[in-house]
């Protein structure tokens, strides 16, 4: 049996970071799980074609769908570039790394055409927010979603999100982590910034888009500060400019908070590791996440986590033991986490922590689950052509 993994992206080339990790270790579950494979990288595949406009009449056809401006005419294009791709390869199924709408549409396409079955790897919160703002699932949702084999989620919450809309569906929870290596990229140390009363040190780490909510944590924390007197906040990642963002550094201006929340910018995942097991106490302020990887970054290192209810924290966060969960958008309920965590501490254990964190989300147990998910579709008579 051979599989293909579909791409949006050479994950060597048109990534870094978490994404590049994570389609490392995508590919990594899959050598570990025994599964044959061979991958497409179709905006490459695009992007040859848009500049050499020759070749075959496919070929052709694609570059000049790729250099229209438009981009359902770039869809047209990877789905012409991956079907030329993929004409003479022998495959009894299709993996698709992605809910957006050019991997979707050509995986899809091949998968009819070779009559094979699909899986689809929703690897991000894309499908959930796609979901929120346009109130129904977009057209290419639509003609691919019912036809797969099955979906893989990243947890309770984000299957059931997605059955919800599309009930015919078999979602799998599968939360794929990243293995990166961790020697190389040193993370800069907390400790050496921490003063001698700045007592609890709190970390929280991602890409701060509006979800992300920086504002009701520079808010929670702000009223921890308030109430007992020390606290200090690493911020790690990407700032875009949005409302939230702008919110939260008008809150630690009026609050007199510059010397206890250190920005340290965007970091490697390794560096990223290696900061989250200095923290007392990792922090998710998310209004939505799949799965909520910083907090399972921090509790691999046996480090405490406050989450918002966001989505997948809740699957794997044990209240008192390993954290605790509070409601989405209250900064009031998560400081007083923050108070209930410094005044208890001696129940949270970090080998114990560790040690939960690591059995649930051991890459044997996860490569065992993949070679399942194909399984399951290996003797399906494969989606035909409507």
């Amino acid at each position: 049996m051979k599989y293909l993994i579909i791409y949006p992206f050479d994950p060597a080339l048109g990534a870094s970071g978490r994404k590049l990790d994570a389609a490392q270790s995508f590919e990594a579950l899959h050598d570990m799980a025994g599964i044959n494979y061979e991958t497409v990288y179709l905006e490459d595949l695009v992007s040859v074609a848009e500049r050499r406009q020759a070749g075959s009449i496919h070929k052709k056809l694609a570059g000049f769908l790729a250099s229209r401006n438009s981009p359902v005419a770039r869809t047209l294009a990877a789905v012409v570039a991956g079907l030329d791709a993929t004409r003479k390869k022998q495959i009894d199924g299709v993996m698709i790394y992605a809910l957006t709408s050019r991997p979707l549409v050509a995986g899809t396409v091949i998968a009819l055409v070779k009559r094979v079955p699909f899986w689809i790897y929703d690897h991000r919160s894309y499908y959930a927010e796609l979901i929120k703002q346009h109130k129904k699932p977009s057209w290419f949702h639509r003609f691919t979603l019912p036809r797969a084999a099955g979906v893989l989620a990243m947890s309770s919450r984000h299957k059931a999100d997605i059955e919800a809309t599309f009930p015919d569906i078999k979602a799998t929870v599968l939360p794929i982590l990243p293995f990166a290596k961790t020697a190389a990229h040193p993370a800069p140390n907390p400790r050496s910034i921490k003063t001698e009363n700045s007592g609890l040190l709190m970390g929280a780490w991602t890409n701060w888009r509006q979800i992300k909510r920086l504002d009701v944590l520079v808010e929670a924390f702000r009223l921890f500060v308030e109430e007992k007197g020390e606290g200090h906040l690493i911020i790690a990642g990407p700032l875009p400019d949005c409302d939230a963002n702008r919110a939260a550094k008008r809150i630690i201006g009026e609050a007199g908070l510059e010397d206890r929340v250190e920005f340290a910018g965007s970091l490697e995942r390794p560096a990223i590791v290696q900061m989250a097991g200095k923290l007392d106490l990792a922090v998710i302020s998310s209004q939505y996440e799949s799965l909520g990887l910083p907090a399972l970054e921090a509790l691999t290192a046996g480090t405490p986590v406050v989450s918002t209810s966001c989505g997948g924290p809740e699957d794997f966060i044990k209240n008192g033991a390993d954290g605790y969960v509070v409601p989405v958008d209250n900064p009031l309920a998560m400081a007083g986490a923050f108070t209930k965590f410094t005044d208890n501490r001696q129940n949270f254990l970090r080998e114990e922590i560790a040690g939960r964190a690591a059995a649930r989300f051991s890459m044997e147990e996860q490569a065992l689950a993949l070679a399942a998910v194909y399984g399951s579709g290996s003797t399906a008579q494969g989606p035909l052509l409507p």
